[in-house]
């Protein structure tokens, strides 16, 4: 039976350690491989990245419906990247992933299945787990957000955003006639492209977000942009992401959601400290720092209150 192609689109920046395990997740994808788009964008790795991939490219290429790797003459940050591959892919649907998580074997087809059963969905995600490095502590990804988000209509949804934005992009898979609606991710933004888009796509599109109740993606706990362990906090990431909330949330909440305005300032005041007194070390005082802040921001009570 003839199965209609998907694009799973792979970044990478510096993923020669961990970029093989997700190629071979997605070869040996149950949907087929013939059956698959790959698109690979790498954003100028210093290590051998683009050797590794060119080598399992040579080996395992002919098996995929098509094959394309990107390769940045300059680094050009996520966004950018990920739209490198969005732009360059000819399926109408799309499986995002870092170049250090893995599909689980039969994920496209939780995601076809569930396109098929929802012909109106434009954005669907599955469920997730962790995993470290030792890939012994792999966790799933439950908790509020999870929990209702999903139940939420459209209108609801892109609320519900504005003030808990949480990590759903690992599992994301995506209508490309949708993205280029909302003129895919913002490169405006360097380093973070996920909240912009997920706010643009629930305010100009037309279904809410969907979730397929199946694990479809092991997402990789360790170093990056948002967590280092050598350094407490990422000031020019925290930074970006504070004018993304400038741009896009602040001017949007309701009046009974501005707390989330002074929130936001009491941490990053916290993030200060932490980076300029402390030196931005990871020891006991940048800790104490960052909850004795906590203690004085309403997000802390309302999450007690069971609010948000």
């Amino acid at each position: 039976m003839n199965k209609e192609p998907v694009a799973v689109c792979v970044i990478t920046y510096n993923s020669s350690g961990t970029v093989l395990e997700t190629l071979d997740s997605i070869l040996h994808q149950c949907y087929g491989p013939e059956n698959i788009e790959l698109i690979i964008a790498d954003d100028y790795s210093s290590d051998n990245t683009v050797e590794v991939v060119e080598s399992w490219l040579s080996a395992f290429g002919h098996c995929f419906y098509r094959a394309h790797f990107i390769k940045h003459k300059k680094n050009g940050g996520p966004p950018k990247n990920i739209n490198s591959t969005w732009k360059a892919c000819q399926s109408e649907w799309i499986k995002s992933l870092a170049g250090d998580d893995i599909l689980f074997e039969h994920s496209i087809d939780n995601y076809i299945q569930f396109k098929n059963d929802h012909p109106e969905a434009e954005c669907i995600f599955g469920r997730m787990v962790t995993f470290t490095k030792d890939k012994n502590q792999v966790k799933p990804v439950v908790g509020r957000s999870w929990t209702k988000f999903f139940t939420l209509g459209i209108d609801d949804q892109y609320q519900y955003m504005l003030t808990n934005a949480f990590n759903i992009a690992p599992a994301s898979f995506l209508n490309r006639k949708t993205l280029a609606k909302v003129g895919f991710c913002d490169e405006k933004y360097h380093l973070c492209e996920d909240i912009p888009l997920w706010l643009k796509l629930l305010k100009q599109g037309d279904s809410p977000f969907y979730c397929v109740n199946n694990v479809t993606v092991k997402y990789r706990i360790g170093d990056s942009i948002s967590h280092q362990t050598d350094r407490f906090v990422n000031l020019t990431f925290k930074k970006e992401v504070e004018q993304i909330y400038n741009d896009h949330i602040y001017p949007n909440l309701t009046t009974k959601d501005k707390w989330l305005i002074y929130d936001r300032k009491l941490e990053l005041m916290s993030f200060y400290i932490i980076y300029y007194v402390l030196k931005n070390s990871t020891g006991f005082l940048s800790s104490l720092v960052y909850n004795l802040f906590a203690l004085l921001r309403p997000r802390y009570y309302l999450s007690k209150l069971g609010l948000l």
